[in-house]
């Protein structure tokens, strides 16, 4: 079971990126949020529908619920997309390009969330308080233009409050606590994480289907 929630009380960051179709060369813009309690790689349906990204079947699909256990708008993550996608600095002239597989389902305004699976893939130097990102250790895979630093763009901030709680909530396990959106599954990882690909592999095996991009 997938689930996903949202904390309002924790700044996020995200990513200004790019993607890019491989037959047509057509760019979009989006947003990604870089963040380290979600699992896989995520794309929102309504944004991949708006653009009219090529979905493609996943082998086996899985439910989406959200933390209270309630069912997610999307019900099932059913479909996966390929896309290039480049990361750029703030200034547009430093990127990072890469061949990435999303999960499709609703992430609510966000068009895209980087997730652990990237994280550990890209294992990038991040500066926090002056919201820099150094993409030093890349795989081989990855294409970097210029220096490898990129500026963060901060998009919320926390919620002040001018008391506190006299019931806080229970503590959540460590799995379940993200930056902005939180992803738990008890799918094998195998079966569920979304991982990226080589230059010019897919993995149909482990969704099944063709990966052709738009």
């Amino acid at each position: 079971m997938l689930a996903i929630t949202r904390n309002r009380q924790i700044p996020s960051i995200t990513l200004k990126t790019e993607l890019i179709g491989k037959v047509t060369g057509r760019k979009i813009d989006a947003n990604a949020l870089i963040d380290s309690g979600a699992e896989g790689i995520i794309i929102n349906g309504q944004f991949a529908q708006k653009h009219q990204l090529t979905l493609l079947p996943i082998k086996k699909p899985f439910p989406v619920r959200n933390i209270d256990g309630s069912e997610n708008t999307m019900g099932w993550v059913r479909e996966y997309t390929i896309q290039d996608l480049r990361i750029y600095s703030q200034d547009n002239k430093v990127y990072h390009k890469e061949k990435a597989e999303f999960y499709v389902t609703d992430i609510g305004d966000h068009d895209i969330i980087l997730g652990t699976d990237w994280l550990e893939e890209h294992n990038p130097d991040i500066d926090w308080s002056d919201s820099r990102i150094g993409m030093t250790r890349c795989p081989e895979t990855c294409i970097i233009a210029n220096p490898p630093i990129l500026h963060l763009k901060t998009k919320t901030k926390p919620l002040k409050s001018s008391r506190r709680s006299k019931n806080p909530p229970q503590r959540l396990p460590s799995q379940m606590v993200g930056t902005n959106w939180t992803i738990q599954t008890s799918c094998p990882i195998k079966d569920c994480r979304a991982t990226l690909l080589d230059s010019y592999s897919i993995l149909p095996s482990k969704f099944g289907g063709n990966g052709d991009l738009y």
